[in-house]
């Protein structure tokens, strides 16, 4: 009994991913690496409890467990979609990487891969200058100090508004009582309050909306037999 009671608290988290995951078009790719934190979480808490509150046997399942999550884990490096998705998460940006306790240059890389993809194929490819009053005389003339406040300004305008995604990160991040937000749904609603992010908005609504399963394809997939019998794909075209 108390076995059985220990396989439901470790299969539980398991459970509860696999409904989410299995539902169609409700998991984002975002998603995906903190599902596989969890169960990386859990399966290490059991495997290095040392107070004998789980059987041997249970403890080297969970070893086993942890290396298989451990091989998909390493697989969401085949695609950028992944970490891109992360970065431009409201609720998680760079900052759960760093409360994850990656390595500073995995961090770095995912920032790049995001800045990479926005610079290929988002951004603007001619920025409208800002709209100035028209000057009513000539300028006047400072010296000193002064004199360089207005090449100054000039400058960190410029530098602030140079590169949407460092004003990204620089933000707050956005939760829902202490939870994520749903991030299509946030970048969604800055679409229709105008904000666009400096850019970012259109990429973000791109990456958002991936998928995270192949749950809808495999399902309309399956409900072809439904309108094709197993006979009719052994018969000739002419047949």
């Amino acid at each position: 009994m108390d076995l059985a009671q220990d396989l439901v608290q470790v299969l539980r988290p398991f459970y509860e991913i696999t409904l989410q995951v299995s539902t169609g078009a409700s998991t984002r790719l975002a998603e995906v690496v903190v599902f596989i934190d969890q169960v990386t979480a859990d399966l290490s808490t059991i495997i290095a409890n040392n107070e004998d509150n789980y059987p041997p046997a249970l403890r080297n399942a969970c070893r086993a467990g942890l290396k298989i999550t451990n091989k998909y884990y390493s697989l969401t490096d085949c695609s950028p979609m992944y970490r891109i998705a992360m970065i431009l998460h409201p609720s998680f940006k760079d900052e759960y990487f760093k409360l994850a306790k990656w390595p500073k240059s995995w961090i770095d890389e995912a920032i790049d891969l995001t800045r990479e993809m926005y610079d290929t194929w988002y951004k603007p490819k001619n920025r409208e200058s800002a709209q100035r009053p028209p000057r009513k005389g000539p300028p006047k003339t400072q010296t000193g100090v002064l004199a360089g406040l207005g090449a100054a300004a000039m400058a960190r305008s410029a530098e602030a508004l140079s590169d949407p995604l460092d004003i990204w990160l620089s933000g707050g991040l956005f939760l829902d009582d202490g939870e994520p937000v749903n991030a299509l749904k946030w970048w969604a609603d800055q679409k229709r309050n105008g904000n666009t992010h400096h850019g970012l908005l259109a990429m973000a609504l791109d990456v958002m909306c991936c998928p995270a399963t192949t749950v809808d394809v495999e399902r309309t997939f399956n409900f072809g037999r439904d309108y094709v019998t197993y006979r009719r794909h052994s018969l000739h075209a002419k047949s």
